[in-house]
């Protein structure tokens, strides 16, 4: 019963919102507050606090060190592009596949054996489509 659904709620009145500009909107008739945020500099800013940056860095950049982080066109994409190649300084060589698809480029989203045996070969990192 998780995957159906038996209505929709909507306020179709509530004004727009631009999505793409950083901020807050306050819509004070409707008691109602919307908040745009940057998610990727937000959880690159998160990893930074847990994670090691400057030692992660200085690894991946090692010359006897190979890197291959394939996103299988899931909602990772984004998130791998600022961390490994902003953030860490990772050639866009070794990221694959780092556009968002709706379709997930029509391969299956799930790196296990059967729809990832490829990458099997290589070892790298592989996030499932929905990065959990």
């Amino acid at each position: 019963e998780t995957v159906k659904i038996t209505h929709i709620k909507m306020a179709a009145t509530l004004p727009e919102v631009d999505i793409h500009t950083l901020g807050t909107y306050t819509f004070d008739d409707y008691n109602f507050q919307v908040e745009v945020v940057d998610s990727l500099a937000d959880y690159a800013a998160y990893m930074q606090e847990v994670f090691d940056f400057e030692a992660i860095k200085a690894l991946v950049q090692r010359l006897d060190f190979k890197v291959h982080v394939d996103s299988l066109h899931g909602v990772s994409g984004p998130y791998v592009d600022r961390i490994f190649h902003e953030c860490l300084g990772v050639p866009k060589a070794s990221l694959f596949r780092t556009n968002v698809l709706p379709d997930f480029g029509g391969c299956h989203p799930d790196p296990n054996l059967t729809y990832a045996a490829d990458l099997v070969h290589v070892m790298g990192l592989l996030p499932d489509g929905n990065a959990n």
